[in-house]
């Protein structure tokens, strides 16, 4: 065979190696195009689940129901006829006559269980699903309720002062001087104080209900109401919504900080909506209508 011949077989070799490798490399490319076209339907399909899954609301499985008990309408005599060195801004006089309509309040304060379902996180030192959740602001109660709400399709809402201080009085005309007891030496049996709490909270419903079959309304944590803080009308009133003007919102009940003599269900306390510590929680209410 001449040169040229060897040439020219050479060269075809070479070609179909060339052709070779050029197929063998497109079919490895479509392998791979077709490996990662898998791959990123596989992870996209793993991450809508993530997204679902991470979208599931801890509240899907957490039984939201709030157990409310009814309280019956009718008049009281709120507030009291001591001044009160110890009522921060506003004391509790004059006493005047309030009438309510039926409405609903919670049977206990609001727990760090349900709390958590709502909101996610939990800034309670004391952590436990049972106790009341604290370190709450007024402004955060109104970030729950309205989660809350849109969970369940209700309207829960913090109970006025007015009906704080009846329904933890028994509902009557001439309430009692603690929730569950006028008796002094008695309140430890209703109430989380600081003669038996230990210097923290504790579990709500595990001392006596007052008549109402409301737990810890003295005691335990101190509860936001809805109303601004402001001084006592003198005449009666209907319904009342609280102060118009001012700033702080009210607080009720007591703590497990205070002593019995700090506990009478009319004191009021009062603080800036966005302030919070390790005494204050807060109960729910609802209309009856």
């Amino acid at each position: 065979m001449t040169n040229i011949e060897n040439k020219m077989i050479m060269m075809k070799k070479v070609k179909f190696i060339l052709i070779g490798c050029f197929a063998f490399t497109h079919l490895f490319s479509q392998g791979l195009e077709l490996q990662k076209e898998q791959f990123n339907t596989n992870l996209n399909g793993e991450s809508k689940l993530g997204k679902r899954r991470s979208g599931i609301n801890k509240s899907n499985s957490f039984d939201l129901n709030v157990k409310l008990v009814r309280i019956k309408g009718g008049d009281f005599i709120m507030g009291d006829t001591n001044p009160r060195p110890d009522t921060p801004y506003y004391s509790d006089m004059p006493k005047h006559k309030v009438t309510l309509d039926d409405f609903y309040m919670a049977e206990t304060e609001v727990t760090q269980a349900l709390w958590k379902a709502i909101m996610n996180y939990n800034l309670s030192y004391y952590k436990g699903d049972s106790l009341p959740v604290y370190y709450i602001s007024w402004n955060e109660t109104q970030k729950f309720i309205a989660k809350l709400n849109q969970c369940t399709g209700k309207n829960y809402r913090l109970p006025t002062e007015a009906e704080w201080e009846y329904a933890a009085g028994g509902a009557v005309l001439h309430g009692s001087k603690f929730a569950g007891t006028s008796n002094d030496a008695e309140l430890k049996d209703y109430a989380w104080i600081y003669e038996n709490a230990g210097g923290k909270p504790h579990a709500v419903a595990t001392k006596k209900p007052n008549a109402l079959g409301l737990y810890d309304m003295t005691g335990n944590v101190w509860e936001w109401c809805s109303d601004i803080l402001g001084a006592y009308p003198s005449t009666p009133q209907l319904n009342p919504k609280g102060s118009t003007d001012g700033y702080r919102r009210v607080s009720r009940g007591g703590s497990w900080l205070n002593a019995v003599v700090s506990q009478n269900l009319t004191l009021r306390g009062g603080y800036a909506p966005e302030s919070s510590n390790n005494r204050y929680g807060f109960r729910l209410a609802m209309d009856a209508k």
